[in-house]
This record gives structure tokens, C-alpha cells and sequence, in this order.
């Protein structure tokens, strides 16, 4: 009710913005649709350069927008093509048909597009406005490069407190109460708190291997971050080139082949630092436990890679956001296998290679 009568004064004050907004509200919220703007330079096909520079002299005096292109539109609001602003001032002749200065085969997005979407087209071709068309053909607006940059920040923001597995804030940080703090960061620490009795869980069922293993509860943080903090390297990186197209979801077999051969690469570093920390520091320990360390590192971000790079993908693929799979949500599932991977490592190396007795 409030809102309805916010739209009556504003329809008493300013009938044009009035119509515009109520041309807005049609379209959700995340399109196309609802970034037009129908305050452009539009002018009929048959126009001069002088009737062009009339019309943007008009619409300045209303608005001080940038203008950057004169739309030609024909009855029925068809649009024929654009002439850039920069013809205006390249040509004297103000009797000059702006036809033959127009720019033909323009793209354009429907209103029901994704607004995610606008902006990669416009970034990809470095676009300053895109035309807004229907399914009739009919020229709705514009969508301007300052709406963009809207839109482009605020989905950064989003993407990036999802990472944290925090979710977005819909006004700035010191204007959120401690109540909204609570309830959008409260949900996922539930999540992966629970997500951790895994974790826990897994000690706990290989507690007579660890107790074996003297000391080996020590590298346990080790191992684990290794695999975490390759998984959200991963992640991240396969985010971000869904966000801005790099990757499609049927790129997954690539990205698997190039994380794989990535993994087994920074694994086998990391896992001759391990091995190498092992027999300077804990000689006690033998050569066999420096072997397990190095080999647990090798596979265990290996699953990392894997794991933080498919994973993102497969959320794409049934619809969801990818950024919902967080780098901390990645890092809890990597906890889990990464114990299973050290207890595997130590049965193979240790009770297989080395032969120690009694390894359970």
C-alpha cells in the first residue's frame, strides 16, 4: 500500500518517470528488463545530423546523463540501427541523412535475460549501452555501462561473502543488525559444523592406527590445511572463470586434466617438503613416516584440486551458484578425506612397503 502510494505522488510530480518505473516493476528483478532506462536519443530513420543534435540537445536539458549513441526507431518502436555521438562532431553538414552513418545489426538482449548476462556481453565488447528489445521486436530502452558497473560490483560482493559462507548483505556492514549478522553467517557455521563430526568422526574410527603412529596426530593439522587450501585455490579459480565465461559446464573433463596434472605437480613439492621436514626434524620417526607424509601430501591435494575444481562446476550444471560452494565448505570435505588419506598412505608404506607389524 505504502508503495502504491509512493507511485501516485510520483505519477502527480514526474508522469514520465512514473511510466518508466511502472514499465520496471514488470520485470524481475535480476533481469535485463529491470536496468532500461527509456531516457535515450531516439530519432525516425529519415532524420538529419541537424535533428539529431536537436534531440540531444533536448534530452540534455533534462538529463545530464552521458549520451553515447542516437537510436534510429521506426513506428512501432522498431529499431533500425545507432549512430555514435562522435558523428556529430566529425560532420559539418547538418543536412547529412543519418542513415548513412548508421550502425546496423546492433546487439541487443531481450528484458527477460539475466542481468549477470548484460554484463558480459557489454564487458566482453566493450559496450557502453545495449538495446533492450522484446519478443515484437519492440525497442523497450537501454541498458547504460553506469547500471552495469551496478551490477558488476554487487554481484562481486555477493560472490565474494559467499566464498566466506556468509550470506550477501543486502545493505552496507555498519547498517546491519547484529540479529541479520546472526542469522546469515549463523546458518553455515551450523552447516559446517556439522559438516567437522565428519571430520571428528574419522578420527576417531582410525584413533588405533593413530595411536601406532606415535607423533602422527601432530602432522594431521598439516596435512589437512594442504588439502584445504588447495581446494579453495581451486575453487576460486574455476568461480571466477564461470562468472566471466571462461568456463562452461562442459568443460569439466578439461579442468579435471588440468587440475590432476596441477595437483600431482604442487602435491609432489609440497610432498618432498614433507618428506624432507620428516628426516631433519623427526629422524625418530624413520624414513618410512617421512614417506607416508610425503605421499599423503601428493594425494591429498591432489583431492583438493579435484575436488574445489569439479565441484563448483557441478553446481553450475544443475542450476545453483557455483560461489555457495565456499571455500570453507570445500576445506571441511577435504578434512575428512584427507585422514583416510593419511591412514591408506600409512597402511600402504608402513604395514605393505616396510612391513611394521601390528598396523591396523
Amino acid at each position: 500500500a505504502r508503495g502504491d502510494e509512493i507511485f501516485r505522488r510520483l505519477e502527480r510530480v514526474d508522469p514520465e518517470a512514473a511510466l518508466e518505473v511502472r514499465e520496471i516493476e514488470k520485470w524481475p528483478e535480476t533481469s535485463a528488463g529491470h536496468l532500461v532506462t527509456t531516457r535515450y536519443v531516439q530519432v525516425p530513420p529519415e532524420a538529419t545530423l541537424g535533428d539529431a543534435v536537436t534531440a540531444v540537445r533536448e534530452l540534455l536539458e533534462e538529463d545530464d546523463d552521458p549520451i553515447y549513441f542516437i537510436y534510429l526507431v521506426s513506428e512501432g518502436d522498431h529499431l533500425v540501427g545507432a549512430v555514435s555521438i562522435r558523428s556529430l562532431v566529425r560532420y559539418d553538414d547538418r543536412s547529412m541523412p543519418l542513415s548513412k552513418l548508421t550502425i546496423a545489426n546492433l546487439m541487443s538482449v531481450p528484458p527477460d535475460v539475466d542481468q549477470e548476462e548484460v554484463a558480459r556481453q557489454m564487458s566482453k565488447y566493450d559496450l557502453s549501452e545495449m538495446p533492450v528489445i522484446d519478443a515484437t521486436g519492440k525497442m523497450l530502452g537501454i541498458i547504460t555501462v553506469d547500471d552495469i558497473i551496478d551490477v558488476l560490483t554487487q554481484e562481486q560482493s555477493e560472490d565474494v561473502q559467499k566464498l566466506g559462507a556468509v550470506e550477501p548483505l543486502d545493505v552496507p556492514y555498519f547498517h546491519t543488525s547484529i540479529v541479520d549478522f546472526v542469522k546469515k553467517r549463523g546458518f553455515w557455521l551450523i552447516v559446517l559444523f556439522f559438516g567437522e563430526f565428519f571430520t571428528q568422526t574419522a578420527l576417531r574410527h582410525y584413533d588405533p592406527v593413530f595411536a601406532m603412529l606415535q607423533g602422527a596426530t601432530y602432522y594431521v593439522p598439516l596435512l589437512i590445511s594442504a588439502g584445504g587450501n588447495s581446494g579453495s585455490q581451486s575453487s576460486t579459480l574455476i568461480i571466477r572463470g564461470l562468472a566471466v565465461g571462461d568456463i562452461k559446464p562442459r568443460d569439466w573433463y578439461r579442468v579435471l586434466g588440468r587440475e590432476l596434472l596441477m595437483g600431482i605437480l604442487l602435491g609432489g613439492i609440497l610432498g618432498v617438503i614433507g618428506f624432507l621436514r620428516v628426516l631433519m626434524l623427526d629422524r625418530d620417526q624413520g624414513v618410512g613416516f617421512a614417506l607416508t607424509i610425503g605421499l599423503t601430501l601428493v594425494g591429498i591435494v591432489v583431492t583438493g584440486c579435484t575436488v574445489g575444481s569439479l565441484l563448483p562446476i557441478a553446481l553450475k550444471r544443475v542450476g545453483l551458484d557455483p560461489a555457495t560452494s565456499s571455500t570453507p565448505f570445500i576445506a571441511s570435505l577435504v578434512d575428512v578425506l584427507g585422514i583416510i588419506i593419511f591412514v591408506q598412505s600409512a597402511r600402504f608404506v608402513l604395514g605393505t612397503l616396510f612391513g611394521q607389524p601390528g598396523l591396523p
